[in-house]
């Protein structure tokens, strides 16, 4: 018995060696090829299986603007220019799958609102992780990296 067991933890060692492995793919929004957007009032869309969605009021819109992304790409962008009146952009992946957020590029265009925020990632409505915090300067400091 003394033999037998170390043998059989090296044959399961071995073959948890020799079998596949778990592959997490990993998904970067297109926005390039972005669905039609009919303003005004458009608060939330769907691209890549992927629901994008702000809190604003209306008649602001989200929409997708050429040479503003990263290294001149198209982007997300939203319409509102009231001091506090975007206070959330929200993720979902379509049919409520879970998923891991691994890093965004973000930048504000607007000079005269506040350049950082917060992203916080939730389960079940309950927040899972700690709170990030994140300054909107992607276009001089590059991707922010969550991995």
């Amino acid at each position: 018995m003394k033999k037998f067991l170390p043998l059989l933890l090296f044959f399961f060692s071995y073959l948890a060696t020799i079998l596949p492995h778990q592959v997490v793919g990993q998904t970067v929004i297109d926005f390039e090829n972005p669905p039609t957007i009919t303003p005004p009032g458009v608060t939330s869309i769907s691209v890549d299986g992927f629901t994008f969605a702000a809190n604003f009021s209306l008649p602001d819109n989200i929409g997708f603007q050429s040479g503003t992304g990263a290294g001149g790409s198209r982007a997300l962008i939203d319409s509102n220019n009231d001091i506090g009146g975007l206070t959330r952009w929200t993720i979902t992946r379509d049919g409520g799958t879970e998923f891991q957020f691994r890093g965004i590029w973000v930048n504000n265009r607007d000079a005269s609102a506040s350049a950082s925020g917060t992203i916080k990632g939730y389960k079940n409505n309950v927040q899972v992780g700690s709170t990030k915090n994140i300054i909107f300067n992607s276009g001089s400091a590059g991707l922010k990296d969550f991995a």
